[in-house]
């Protein structure tokens, strides 16, 4: 006689569990995205106030308090709600780690039910921002090249008229001489870190040599490879020969950065951008082995025959996955990124032009003197010299400008007053990336995705560049 009160127990836990299964499915309640001028929209950035409109929250809101009790859901983000009224409710767009525009879907969550209000319906258009993070003091001279340390403390060459500085800019952007307080180097072109053996590595032009620094000890600096002389011997790093480019920032566009640039690949060998002596149109990259061999990397030394598109100067270098990507170059002669790889040499982006800054994939990009160049997670981030710009390049050549005024509308170039350093923001894909105006832009290095650093000898200032 008890079995049958127990198989009535059992028979209503089992619907009720269906039920709660048939409530936690998604279904589908088409709504319309507006603004708060009721304007029907399709895109939006982080900030935005979003009215989501549907006949479904009209019954909900006549009885139920969907501020208290309804989220929103876009892309594994809860976001509430903040108010409820009639047919509508209103929400902030939150920010999303995305770099590029991207389509969102929309979902709502009530209690057990989750709706499908759109899918997708709304472009979400990162916001690119530029803001001085170091500078506005006076602390630099010619900031150029710089690193970064897993803490986010900077490393800046910061050029004088004869014995070059290593200045570290903190968190907090304040700056302070790190090295060569004492006279210790010449002029430094080129910068980068290991700090698995906690050394900075700089390639010096006055000495003609690759030399480290002691993080934890900044006075104590070791020559890595370089016998002093000027020239292109491979061998032992200690009889080994370079010749760097000994041009400062201020010679940009006069001469041009030759045959400068430093960068580790991960295993911590060195490669630096190199100039054949006597020449004016030949350069190599060099290798610094981690058992201290110098050698030519395959495929770097072109010898121009009559052609000068056959230029390619090195100024700048970065490394990733087998491959060394180096940019640079001359007005009227290559301005782009070349990349070498298992002995050959391609052009990645860029080609043969004047002061020029277009975006567009391989040849239909567009530099103007290219200075230094930094890889992340997939992209290049290069600053292109006189055009003031920060550009970023896919592994594909594909080519946008994150920031910058171009050639012609930077305080050196422009031939009007001097106009103080801009820091703005735009929206990709509808914005304008000239509401950030830096001047001469000279070194590189991106923490993230969404966060890039700049030097800028125009303005004297390090720039900090997000997208979120």
């Amino acid at each position: 006689m008890k079995t049958i009160p127990y198989l009535c127990i059992i028979l209503v836990l089992l619907f009720s569990c269906e039920d709660d299964n048939d409530n936690n499915e998604i279904k589908d309640r088409p709504a319309k995205v507006y603004n708060t001028l009721d304007e029907e929209i399709d895109e939006a950035a982080s900030g935005t106030k979003i009215k989501l409109k549907s006949q479904y929250f009209a019954e909900l809101n006549a009885n139920e308090d969907l501020v208290k009790d309804g989220l929103i859901l876009i892309n594994d983000k809860e976001i509430h709600i903040e108010e409820a009224d009639q047919d509508y409710v209103l929400f902030e767009l939150t920010v999303f780690d995305l770099i590029d525009p991207e389509e969102l879907s929309i979902l709502f969550r009530f209690r057990n039910e989750i709706w499908r209000l759109c899918d997708p319906c709304l472009w979400y258009l990162p916001t690119v921002r530029g803001v001085v993070y170091a500078g506005e003091g006076d602390e630099f001279d010619l900031p150029g090249k710089l690193t970064i340390d897993t803490d986010g403390n900077l490393y800046v060459i910061d050029q004088q008229t004869e014995h070059d500085l290593i200045k570290k800019v903190d968190l907090s952007g304040s700056v302070s001489i790190f090295a060569g307080g004492s006279g210790e180097f010449g002029r430094l072109v080129g910068i980068d870190i290991n700090e698995s053996e906690n050394l900075l590595y700089i390639a010096d032009a006055t000495a003609q040599q690759v030399k480290s620094i002691d993080i934890t000890s900044p006075t104590t600096i070791n020559i890595i490879a370089g016998d002093g002389t000027a020239g292109i011997i491979d061998g032992p790093a200690a009889s080994a020969s370079f010749n760097f480019g000994t041009e400062p920032l201020t010679q940009l566009t006069s001469s041009g950065i030759n045959g400068q640039g430093l960068t580790l690949d991960d295993e911590g060998n060195i490669y630096v951008g190199n100039k054949i002596p006597e020449t004016f149109d030949e350069f190599n990259v060099r290798k610094i082995s981690v058992s201290g061999e110098v050698t030519t990397v395959p495929g770097s030394h072109v010898i121009p025959t009559i052609d000068s598109d056959e230029i390619r100067i090195p100024a700048g270098l970065t490394y990733h996955d087998g491959s060394i990507y180096y940019t640079g170059g001359l007005s009227s002669l290559f301005q782009g990124i070349v990349e070498l790889n298992s002995g050959s040499s391609i052009d990645l982006a860029g080609d043969v032009t004047f002061e020029d800054m277009l975006d567009g994939t391989g040849s239909a990009a567009a530099f103007s003197y290219p200075a230094d160049m930094d890889y992340h997670d997939g992209y290049l981030y290069v600053v292109d010299g006189s055009n003031g710009a920060l550009r970023r390049v896919t592994l594909s050549g594909e080519t946008i400008t994150l920031a910058g005024v171009g050639h012609f509308d930077t305080p050196t170039w422009c031939g009007c007053e001097r106009t103080p350093p801009a820091t703005g923001f735009y929206y990709l894909r509808i914005g304008s990336p000239a509401s950030i105006k830096m001047d001469q832009v000279s070194g590189v290095v991106a923490k993230t995705n969404q966060e890039i650093y700049v030097s800028d000898f125009g303005y004297k200032l390090i720039w900090k560049i997000t997208i979120r």
